[in-house]
Parts: structure tokens; C-alpha cells; sequence
């Protein structure tokens, strides 16, 4: 030979050599975790995807030890004697398997951790193996044994104490780590079982010879046994299948993505497919609506052993947003937002964030009953409602359409625990809305939006428009006799103290093709009913006019607007209201008649107004006006608009709603032009102003006033109360000299009356050329004045009388 080289050697049993064999029964368990918790076996624990679990399986060798002390109770030594008992050839394996079922990862080994305890100085992990969704561990016995003693010894150093061997130190544990739950291909409340086995053999060759140098070979025994594992009752689960030797279970709790059918409207709307017309600087409440009917029927599922227990950690919530669209704003908070009244939910905070106005719902109460739970979810209404209140941009434009988005989503999770707070199960589900469509078995019924897209059946929307703006052509005219003069041509021309009567006209023909246009669009406008923007059985009408006059106008108290007859109709329309506030009247205008719940009602309604087919126009008077001062001045309309707006619907249950908004303005060829009232526009208006309706007169000022001229027998005398002694006026002359300075010579006139005392009554008179003017002379000359002044007036009088009548 020219190396080393080694030798094996094995043997069969003689007759000289007696046989031990059999099979050990070892008792064996898993539990959640580590070492410390060998009481938690029998649970089913919850998971979770994404949780990663430990678990460690044990076994009792106490049986091992107590079979080694046998073999040597056959050789009929002591303990002190076992080292004189060698030890041939000794071999002894443990293998423990598990398997990994479905709803795990498959085990990486890079994440996966087996460890060992209790292997005491008898054995090592020689081999630890992942192969798909099987791990297995393999434990040698350590080298070195030859002896007895060192054999008894090694594996009575085996075992630690756990809650499988109570005080003894008997158990030999295997932990692994790491493995990962997905919930793959399974769904919530599966069980998961992980399978375990441990098996094992020992065998070896024991001599005992009393006497090495005879020829006799001593007392020799062969034994060899087998070691399988037995599930102890008192760590077995309500899972375990018995085919599995060893095994522990797991819940999956897997959250449920629930898609609940959900809608949006606006309170008082008839329908929420309709779009809903809306006036600019209105306000309106949006309506978010979800059906939670099937979470309801969620929290039915676990009336089965999670009622029996307690739950902790209840956690729901809810969260619904609304997106407002362009010229739509919110300036909501938590006391102006509603939540539909239940017992389960309230309001816990509301933002606004630009255009997004976001509402988040969480639970009243803490709930620790299972049953309280329950009898709190059947108590909440099929059907949540959250009532957000929107504002309508004022400067929004005519037939403008504003859509807003949707949303709704929420939670629910909660613990299920066992008397010693041990988690059992988890439930958790999620949900989102989509939008009630056509054919949902919902309460909702089918609210997807008239203007939604046809492909798009998930969105939650709706749509509000502005209202389509009439304008209406209108005029102011002034009344002389049964004539109205509009002045389209010339300033109408008057005299302060003169009394005027106003007509304000306004042409609603539009107004009532719009309306024969709808009814035409049902068909048959018979039996339509109608309700008004709060829902209620009517319509929604009413118009304002403001008329401005000016400070040169003086207005009677208690002067009122007042309709033309026969223009509002016998029973159609009234004046609500007249009020002067300082120079501005207002006037307002509404149905004669709440009651108009019918489309027939109202078709004959409109069509009572104006004079005729022919003649739609509304008129009213103003008088008790009196011109006082003078100049040019005008009236002129501040603002005339109104707004109509009804739900019809017919029998078959469709619904339309109508909605029109109106201002008046000039009747004039310049811009629209009303055939009934002609062209109006006021002379004084600006050329490019069409539209502002309004009235300019010029008022001449009185004549001025001439004195009365004072006659001779009429001269004035100071009374005296001595009638036979009268006192002589004294009159003082202006002389002039050169026409530069003068000095006044005094007079005594003859005496007139008299008076208490005989003083002289001073008084002067005009002088021309030195020389006192007095008598018939003076008063020819004033007489002449005045009737030349009033001549003068006279014939412009007359004048002006004579245009306007060719006018």
C-alpha cells in the first residue's frame, strides 16, 4: 500500500448477540411562535397576506432516555459500570418535515430560518433543505460515542423545558421563521394547514465482556429503533386532519373588495339622471347616496363561532368626495354637512380643497360585543345619505353645463378573539362605489347621468345647467290721454308742476312658444304633473323690475305700480308688491294662482296674458308722479328679470324639467326687437347702447312771476289811530345832476289816513329825469311788461303743444 486507507466493517447479528428493537412513539406538537408559547397550539390563528409567521414543533424524548436505561438494566450493571460497555457502529437520525401549503409563499431560502433546541451533546443539524413548498431538517448524532456511558450521557442531555413536557427538560424543538402569507388563490376565512412529521431511527451494537482474554465474546445486545411522532390531544386544533401526523392552522383573513352601487343628485331634483337647471348665485345641496346593504350582509357571515366571542380593534369608516365642476364652489363644514340619521356613523371632519369638498364618517362607539355590533348594522338604513351644501357661481353664463364627480369608499376590520385574547379571525373588507346603473338589483335604480358617456358606466356624476337666458324686448312710454308716446325720436318735452303717468311694457311671447315647445314634447300634455324646485306640487315663478327716477320728480305717498288690464290675464298673473325706496320703485310679480300642478293648468295660465294670439305683452301703470324741477332727466329700468321653472312629468314617470331665466331689455331695432312694441329706444341713448331700457323727458321751468302794478286808489297808506288826524306819507325823490350823485328831495303828498303819532310814512319813488313818476303814468308801463312776458309764454306753450300733436 502506498497510502492510507480505511476499513469498514459491518456485521449481522450471531447467536451470541440478543436483538432490541421496536418503535417509539414520541407525543409531538406545533404552536405560533417561538419556544415560550407551547400553549398556543390549539388556536387557529388569523393571518393576513403579507404577515410572515413562526412556528417551532416539538418533541418528547423522554421515552429515548428512559428505553437507553433499559438496555442497560439488561446487561445487570450499575450506572457506575457504564462505561465498561462498548459501544459499536452507533447510528441515529432525526428528519422533521413540513409542509407549506398554498395561501404561503413558496419558502426562499434566503428568508427562511430553522433553528434547533434541545440537541444537547448527542446531535447536530447536519442538512437543512427547501425543495418547492417541502422544508426538511435532518439532525445526526454527534461522533465520538463509544462507550455507554458517553451514549447515556449524550442523550440525556437532550431536551429543554417547554410547555410539552411541562417541568421536565424532555423536548426537542425545531423553529422555523419567516414564511410569508399571500393569500394566492384563496379567499377569506380559508384555513391554512401546515403539515408536520418527525421521524427519526437509532441503532448500535453494546458488549459488555467481563473477561477480554477468554475466547468468550461477553454479553452483546443489538438494538435498533424507530421513531415516529404522535399528536398530542392536548395541543391538537379543530383543523387538524388526522392524516397529517403533526400540524398547525392558520385563518386567512383576507380583505374583501366590495364594489356597492352608489348614485349622486341634488335635493329636490326629480330624478338623478335629469340634469337639473340651476341660477347662477343659487345654492343647492348635493346628495352623495350609497346602497350598504351587501356590508350588511358581511357582517352576517360572522355570526357563526366569531359570534360566541369577543371582538376588539372595531375600526370602520367612510369617506365620500365630491368634485365640484367649473362655477360650482362649497364653503362646507362639519355643521353644514348631514349624514342620514343612524345609530352606526357619524360626521367626523369635512375639508374643502379647491374644488373637492371631502367628507370622512367614522363610528359612534366602541364596540367589544359581537351582538351590540350586529343589532347596531341592521339598525342603519339600506340607503346613507351625505348632504353637502353648493353654491352656483353668480357670473356663470347662460345654458352653461357643470358636471361633478363622485366618490365613496370605506372600511371595516375588527378582531375576533378568544377568552384568553388570543386573535381567531379577522375580518376586513374595503369597498368603492360605482355608479347604480341600468339593470342593478339596487335600491338606487338606475341613476346614471343623462350626460354621462354611454361606454362609461362607473362614473359617479352629475350634471346641472344654467338655465337657457331669455331676453325679452321692453319699453317705457308716457301716457297722454288713452296715447302712449315712447320718444323714440325726440325728447319728450314738458313743464315743471305737470303731472305724468309711466307704462312699463314688457313682450313674453318667447316665454310662452317655450312652454308650447315642452308640452308639444310629451305628446299629449294631459296629466302631466308638476312640481316646483322644492319638490312640492307647483311651479317656481316670479320676476322683479326696479325703475330708477330721477331727483326732478316728485312721487306721490303711497303711489303703486298697477297692472294694464286685461295683460296679466283674468286669473293669470298679479303685482305681489310695490315699494318706493327713496326715487327706486320696485315691483314684483308672481302667479295669481299657487296651485298650477298641471301642465294643462299651466298652458291656459300663460296664454291668458296680453291683449290677444297676437299681443303677448305684460304692462303696468305708475302715476302719482308730478314734475318739479326742471331740465332733462331720465327713467330708467335698474333691472327686470325673472326665472320660471317646474318638473314636469308625465304618466309613464318621465320627468323634464324646464327652467327659464329672463332680463328685459330696449325693445329696439338696434339690437331685439319686438314686432308688438316697435322701435323704443330713447332719443338720449347712447348709439351703441341697446339694451338699457329707458325714458328721457325735458321739463321747461314756470314763467317767471311779474308784480301786481299798485293803482292811485289804491296807493299805500299807513292806518292811524286817530282817524281825524291821518298821516301824511312822505315821499323822498331822486335827483339827479350831470348823471353823477344824487340827493333826495323830500315831499309831503296829500294825506292819506292817519295814524297814533304825526309822523310822516317814508317812503320812495322811482324818478325818471328828475321828475317823480306816479299814478296812471307808472302803472301803464308795468301792465305792458306782464302782458308781454305772458304772451311770450302763451305761444311756446302752444308750440309745444302743436309738435307733440303732430307727432
Amino acid at each position: 500500500m502506498t497510502d492510507d486507507m480505511t476499513w469498514y466493517l459491518r456485521w449481522t447479528p450471531t447467536a451470541e448477540r440478543s436483538k432490541l428493537n421496536g418503535t417509539i412513539t414520541l407525543p409531538a406538537d406545533i404552536w405560533h411562535g417561538g419556544i415560550e408559547n407551547g400553549s398556543d397550539s390549539t388556536r387557529i390563528q388569523s393571518v393576513k397576506p403579507g404577515d410572515t409567521v413562526t412556528l417551532t414543533a416539538a418533541v418528547d424524548v423522554k421515552e429515548v432516555k428512559e428505553r437507553l436505561e433499559a438496555i442497560a438494566g439488561s446487561f445487570n450493571v450499575g450506572t457506575n459500570e457504564y462505561s465498561s460497555i462498548a459501544i459499536t457502529d452507533p447510528r441515529c437520525t432525526f428528519t422533521a418535515e413540513f409542509n407549506i401549503p398554498g395561501g404561503f409563499a413558496v419558502p426562499d431560502e434566503t428568508a427562511v430560518q430553522v433553528s434547533a433546541d434541545g440537541l444537547g451533546s448527542c446531535f447536530d443539524v447536519t442538512k437543512t433543505n427547501i425543495s418547492g413548498r417541502k422544508i426538511t431538517v435532518t439532525f445526526g448524532l454527534k461522533s465520538g460515542i463509544d462507550d455507554y456511558q458517553k451514549l447515556y450521557d449524550a442523550v440525556n442531555s437532550t431536551g429543554i423545558k417547554t410547555a410539552l413536557t411541562e417541568s421536565e427538560n424532555d423536548t426537542i424543538t425545531f423553529k422555523i421563521t419567516g414564511l410569508m402569507v399571500n393569500g394566492e388563490n384563496k379567499s377569506d376565512r380559508d384555513v391554512l394547514e401546515i403539515a408536520g412529521d418527525v421521524s427519526g431511527n437509532f441503532q448500535a451494537i453494546a458488549t459488555l465482556d467481563r473477561n477480554p482474554d477468554a475466547t468468550s465474546q461477553g454479553q452483546s445486545y443489538y438494538f435498533a429503533f424507530t421513531f415516529k411522532p404522535s399528536q398530542t390531544e392536548s395541543g391538537k386544533d379543530s383543523n387538524a386532519d388526522s392524516k397529517n401526523p403533526i400540524s398547525i392552522s392558520y385563518r386567512l383573513s383576507k380583505t374583501r373588495n366590495l364594489v356597492l352601487p352608489g348614485d349622486m343628485t341634488t335635493e329636490g331634483a326629480a330624478d338623478s339622471r335629469s340634469i337639473r337647471e340651476v341660477q347662477p348665485g343659487g345654492t343647492l345641496n348635493y346628495v352623495g347616496r350609497l346602497d350598504v346593504s351587501s356590508i350588511k350582509d358581511q357582517i352576517d357571515t360572522m355570526e357563526g363561532s366569531e359570534r360566541e366571542h369577543k371582538i376588539r380593534n372595531v375600526k370602520s369608516s367612510f369617506r365620500a368626495v365630491i368634485t365640484l365642476g367649473d362655477g360650482l364652489f362649497s364653503n362646507a363644514d362639519t355643521g353644514s354637512v348631514t349624514l342620514t340619521d343612524n345609530d352606526l356613523f357619524e360626521i367626523s371632519g369635512v375639508t374643502v380643497d379647491g374644488s373637492a369638498v371631502t367628507v370622512d364618517m367614522t363610528l359612534k362607539d366602541d364596540y367589544t360585543s359581537f351582538t351590540k355590533l350586529k343589532e347596531t348594522v341592521d339598525s342603519v338604513s339600506n340607503i346613507l345619505e351625505v348632504t353637502v351644501p353648493v353654491n352656483v357661481s353668480a357670473s356663470l353664463p347662460s345654458a352653461a353645463r357643470i358636471t361633478s364627480i363622485g366618490s365613496l369608499s370605506g372600511m371595516f376590520s375588527a378582531e375576533v378573539v378568544d377568552e384568553k385574547g388570543k386573535v381567531l379571525y379577522e375580518p376586513s373588507f374595503t369597498w368603492m362605489a360605482k355608479q347604480a346603473g341600468e339593470g342593478t338589483a339596487s335600491a338606487l335604480g338606475n341613476g346614471k347621468d343623462d350626460a354621462q358617456s354611454e361606454n362609461d358606466n362607473d362614473t359617479i356624476a352629475y350634471t346641472v345647467k344654467t338655465p337657457s337666458l331669455f331676453r325679452l324686448p321692453g319699453d317705457i312710454s308716457v301716457l297722454e290721454g288713452d296715447k302712449e308716446i315712447t320718444e323714440n325720436d325726440a325728447i319728450y318735452n314738458t313743464n315743471v308742476g305737470d303731472p305724468m303717468v309711466f307704462i312699463g311694457s314688457l313682450d313674453v311671447s318667447s316665454i310662452i312658444s317655450q312652454i308650447d315647445t315642452i308640452s308639444g314634447s310629451y305628446g299629449n300634455p294631459d296629466n302631466i304633473s308638476l312640481t316646483d324646485a322644492e319638490g312640492k306640487p307647483g311651479v317656481t315663478f316670479g320676476f322683479t323690475l326696479k325703475i330708477k327716477f330721477p331727483d326732478g320728480v316728485t312721487i306721490a305717498p303711497g303711489a303703486k305700480a298697477e297692472a294694464v288690464s286685461p295683460t296679466f290675464g283674468e286669473s293669470a298673473f298679479v303685482i305681489r308688491s310695490s315699494e318706493m325706496n327713496g326715487q327706486e320703485l320696485t315691483v314684483t310679480f308672481g302667479l295669481a294662482d299657487d296651485s298650477v300642478d298641471t301642465f294643462d293648468k299651466l298652458s291656459k295660465t300663460v296664454h291668458q296674458v296680453g291683449y290677444s294670439d297676437s299681443e303677448r305683452v305684460m304692462k303696468i301703470r305708475f302715476s302719482g308722479i308730478t314734475v318739479t324741477g326742471a331740465g332733462q332727466q331720465t327713467v330708467t329700468v335698474e333691472s327686470l328679470q325673472g326665472n320660471f321653472f317646474a318638473n314636469a312629468k308625465n304618466v309613464e314617470g318621465t320627468v323634464k324639467p324646464f327652467n327659464f331665466t329672463w332680463i328685459g331689455v330696449q325693445s329696439t331695432a338696434g339690437g331685439l326687437l319686438s314686432d308688438i312694441l316697435g322701435e323704443g329706444k330713447d332719443a338720449a341713448q347712447a348709439a351703441d347702447d341697446n339694451t338699457t331700457i329707458a325714458f328721457t323727458f325735458d321739463a321747461a321751468p314756470l314763467p317767471i312771476p311779474v308784480p301786481v302794478p299798485v293803482q292811485p286808489e289804491n296807493r299805500p297808506v299807513v292806518p292811524s289811530g286817530n282817524s281825524g288826524n291821518p298821516t301824511p306819507i312822505v315821499v323822498r325823490r331822486m335827483t339827479t345832476i350831470n348823471g353823477s350823485g344824487s340827493k333826495p328831495a323830500t315831499e309831503q303828498l296829500p294825506t292819506i289816513s292817519g295814524s297814533d303819532g304825526d309822523e310822516p310814512v317814508d317812503q320812495t319813488l322811482p324818478t325818471i329825469d328828475g321828475s317823480i313818476r306816479t299814478g296812471d303814468d307808472q302803472n301803464m308801463v308795468l301792465w305792458f311788461v306782464f302782458m308781454a312776458a305772458a304772451g311770450a309764454a302763451l305761444v311756446a306753450f302752444l308750440a309745444r303743444k302743436r309738435e307733440r300733436n303732430g307727432k
